[in-house]
């Protein structure tokens, strides 16, 4: 035998604006079961090491590489992407050019390199 009560609205009358009367009703909210709410921690699976962030630069002083020149940056060097958000500046180059670099100096953003062979 099932002892809960059933939700039974509750209703009440109300006088309009123009002196009306109003019935209305409102039911109680039904008690609703607990999410499942699984803390991200315990869902995620751990990185391996070639998919963890890193915050070295992708490039190194004193490495020689060869890049594509994408674009000319405000002061006339050209810009070769290496990796997502990483941008390698190269004086004397020109848009489409892939000249071998060497890197000179670098920063956690950008590098500098100066070009050893065209």
């Amino acid at each position: 035998m099932n002892t809960s009560s059933p939700t039974i609205p509750e209703s009440s009358v109300t006088t309009d604006r123009d002196g009306g009367e109003v019935q209305t009703t409102q039911r109680r909210a039904e008690p609703q079961p607990p999410r499942n709410v699984t803390p991200r921690a315990e869902t995620s699976t751990p990185a391996t090491s070639t998919e963890r962030t890193s915050n070295h630069p992708p490039v190194t002083e004193g490495e020689t590489l060869r890049l594509d020149i994408k674009d000319v940056g405000n002061q006339g060097d050209g810009l070769a992407r290496v990796g997502p958000g990483y941008v390698v500046f190269v004086p004397d180059t020109e848009i489409g050019q892939q000249p071998l670099v060497r890197i000179e100096t670098v920063h956690e953003n950008f590098a500098f390199a100066e070009v050893v062979e065209e």
